[in-house]
Order: C-alpha cells, then sequence, then structure tokens
C-alpha cells in the first residue's frame, strides 16, 4: 500500500514539474539556458542535501550496529 501511494505522489509530481515547465517556457518568463541552468543547480542542490541527509543516518545506523 505505501510503495503505491508514494509512486502515485512521484507521478502526480512528474506531471506537474512537466506542465510548470511547458507553462513557463511557452510564456516566456525564462529563456531556455537560464531555464537550464536553474533546474541543474537546484537539482545539484536537492541531490546533495539528500545524500548528506542519509549519509548521516547510515553512519548514525552504522555506529549503533558496532556496539
Amino acid at each position: 500500500m505505501k510503495a503505491t501511494f508514494y509512486t502515485i505522489v512521484a507521478l502526480i509530481a512528474f506531471s506537474a514539474n512537466s506542465l510548470f515547465c511547458r507553462m513557463t517556457l511557452a510564456e516566456g518568463y525564462i529563456d531556455a539556458w537560464s531555464f537550464t541552468t536553474l533546474r541543474l543547480l537546484s537539482a545539484a542542490m536537492s541531490l546533495m542535501t539528500i545524500t548528506k541527509g542519509f549519509g548521516v543516518l547510515v553512519a548514525t545506523e552504522c555506529r549503533e550496529y558496532g556496539k
């Protein structure tokens, strides 16, 4: 049940992202190069945040397992 819920949430998020991207580029709010740069930087920041969080979690679990 959890996997189904997370799958549905992910699909909705991807769909919304696609629609927001199309609206932003079609209306001319931002040019393609700036948009691409912004997305790459935000993706890099998100990945760094996720890996830092999971790195701390894994290190804590490993320390507790060794006790």
